[in-house]
């Protein structure tokens, strides 16, 4: 532009009003399931990255809790309990900004809890205040159950979904994309069936998958979705002439 410019140009963008959002994607870091009859570990697995970790119970006796530990010595806190009394209960714990690392167990005693457990480590995770919305139900008889629809409250939210039964039928399967992690069949006189899945949504959205299987069956579902860490971006620059 030449001298005959009268005024300066001054060009600003201001990230405020546009907002740059550099989000972390969230991840699975690591996920591990076991069943057993009374007191019982999972295996190892590293956790190391993670900033989140879910558990899942599936047990026989909804009216007493057992004891849940880790090798790394992290305060657990319970999240939901759906439950067919007596039947099947499944319960939900979780730390966030966990002590993680290698050679990470997990551990639920309680003697006649014919228990299973599903574990899920997720990084990226803010760290405060973790869980955004959640949801579930239970049926005492049923071949298919939704635990109830969510919206996560802003974008890259990852959602976990988990069932606990007594469904003799084989394997549960659950729809609307979600990547199951780890399951067990029930096993009579020895576990329940306990299954978890993830689904990370791009941009946030009403969810409410639907487990289904052949044989009808005492079921507890829940779902509940996790926030992840992000900073924004803001800034200007200035063009001059």
């Amino acid at each position: 532009m030449g001298i005959s410019m009268k005024k300066l140009i001054v060009i600003i963008f201001l990230f405020l009003l546009l907002p740059c959002i550099t989000q972390a994607q969230v991840t699975v870091v690591a996920h591990t399931g076991r069943a057993g009859v009374n007191g019982l570990a999972t295996t190892a697995i590293n956790t190391t990255g993670a900033t989140f970790i879910a558990i899942q119970i599936a047990e026989y006796d909804g009216v007493t809790f057992g004891t849940l530990t880790d090798n790394k010595s992290n305060t657990w806190t319970q999240l939901r309990v759906d439950k067919v009394s007596a039947t099947v209960a499944n319960y939900t714990y979780y730390c966030s900004s966990c002590t993680v690392g290698t050679g990470h167990t997990f551990t639920y005693s309680k003697t006649g809890s014919f228990a299973a457990v599903n574990v899920i480590a997720v990084g990226n995770t803010v760290t405060s205040s973790p869980v955004d919305q959640q949801n579930g139900t239970f049926n005492a008889a049923a071949t298919s159950l939704q635990p109830g629809s969510i919206t996560p409250g802003q974008n890259g939210e990852i959602i976990i979904a988990s069932i606990a039964t007594t469904n003799t039928g084989g394997a549960v399967a659950i729809n609307s994309g979600f990547v199951i992690t780890d399951a067990t069949t029930f096993s009579a006189g020895s576990n329940q069936g306990a299954m978890m899945a993830y689904l990370i949504q791009g941009s946030a959205a009403a969810i409410n998958p639907t487990f289904s299987w052949s044989s009808s069956a005492p079921i507890a579902v829940t779902q509940f979705s996790i926030k992840p860490s992000g900073t924004n971006g803001g800034g200007f620059f200035i063009l001059t002439q």
